[in-house]
């Protein structure tokens, strides 16, 4: 299998950065509100086959003018957190980069708003939220698909689906088309969500795909786009280096490694079971021999899945989530080190030094298959947990 392969030169980028700018911009259009929210204690994650999430807290009082009693202004501020209607997009402007000193502005993520708390005596609103690709996870489809077609073809087919059926949702998808394996595919109209068809459809990561935003100043939104990738979802990042040989301390772009060794990840006998009951349930299964000296270690899948091949898509998807040769690394890594913007699928090098808990020194590629940003309060260093899945 191939997959998307971006590549950013070997000249290692230097990006001042800058405190994050949350936009309020509509979900459907991506257009920005022309209202920018001072949010505070805010934390973000991202995924590469999940799902990200967001929360944060908005005093209102920062935006009205002394702290008073606008109430026009504090309706526009309630219609620009509405949940459902509005996303936030998390911005790093203006950032200074490369040796030639360039500006750029970069996305780190946008998060759809699911939920909001307001108390009517409390200046304070309380915003949760998932990204883009979780939305698809509350759309219905309503056309049916049955037949035999690319999974990755008929994956598209299904985002397009989503987005233009009764609405428009701006969002444009590009590359890969095909992924090489054909499979029968059955969704019934009203049956099956769109953001449950997507993940069985990836399969034994047949495909991948994420969404990548950009700030377009010119027309005034967030430009959206869907990449498609056959196999897995990588960006060429040779010039950024993952350096935990002297963790803690400067130089290293990394303070710490976590590795979790887990029995689960040994599991490789799973036996999934699908849409029905008695006799004719839907059964699937994965195994693979188990290292020599362990015992036999299983696992039990239960789905909706109405097919035998979406099933057992899904069983070859979760095999290969817990085996132990993906087992993930847990980074802490210093955010000043790191290049801006979404770093899911990148591809880096990483350094590792012998250390207590791990006394051996290695070093090789690992792919950032998620990442974890809380707020840092006055004063204390930006860090984001990058958790990695190793290549070489």
């Amino acid at each position: 299998m191939h997959g998307r392969h971006e590549r950013h030169g070997s000249e290692a980028v230097v990006e001042v950065y800058v405190e994050l700018t949350y936009f309020a911009t509509e979900f459907l259009s991506g257009n920005l509100m022309g209202l920018t929210l001072p949010l505070h204690d805010v934390h973000m994650s991202g995924k590469i086959d999940g799902e990200g999430t967001f929360s944060a807290l908005l005093d209102t009082r920062r935006l009205v003018p002394d702290g008073g009693t606008d109430w026009a202004r504090l309706r526009e501020i309630i219609t620009a957190t509405q949940p459902g209607m509005v996303s936030i997009a998390a911005v790093r402007e203006n950032m200074t980069s490369g040796s030639s000193g360039g500006y750029v502005d970069r996305v780190e993520g946008e998060f759809l708003i699911t939920h909001r708390r307001r108390r009517n005596g409390s200046p304070i609103l309380e915003l949760q939220g998932v990204d883009l690709r979780a939305y698809f996870n509350r759309r219905r489809l309503e056309k049916t698909w049955n037949g035999s077609v690319d999974v990755l073809l008929a994956a598209r087919q299904i985002l397009l689906h989503a987005c233009t059926d009764g609405q428009t949702l701006q969002l444009a998808i590009a590359g890969d088309s095909t992924c090489g394996s054909v499979q029968s595919v059955r969704y019934i109209a009203g049956q099956a969500m769109a953001g449950q068809a997507l993940k069985e459809l990836q399969g034994d990561q047949l495909w991948e795909w994420t969404i990548k935003q950009t700030l377009n100043r010119t027309a005034g939104r967030i430009d959206r786009t869907a990449y498609f990738s056959a196999g897995s979802y990588q960006v060429q990042r040779p010039d950024v280096v993952l350096d935990a040989r002297t963790p803690g301390t400067p130089p290293g772009s990394v303070y710490d490694v976590v590795s979790d060794d887990d029995l689960d990840w040994y599991a490789i006998d799973i036996r999934g079971w699908g849409a029905g009951s008695g006799p004719s349930q839907i059964r699937a299964d994965y195994s693979q021999p188990r290292p020599a000296g362990f015992p036999v270690l299983s696992q039990i899948y239960t789905s909706n899945a109405i097919s035998k091949g979406a099933l057992q898509r899904e069983v070859n998807r979760i095999a290969r989530q817990h085996h132990v040769s993906r087992r993930p690394y847990t980074m802490l890594a210093r955010v000043n080190s790191l290049p801006g913007g979404d770093k899911l699928g990148w591809v880096c090098t990483w350094l590792k030094e012998p250390a207590y808990g791990w006394p051996t020194g290695e070093s090789g590629t690992v792919r950032i298959i998620a990442w974890d940003w809380s707020q840092p309060r006055p004063g204390e260093e930006e860090l984001i947990t990058l958790t990695t899945e190793r290549l070489t």
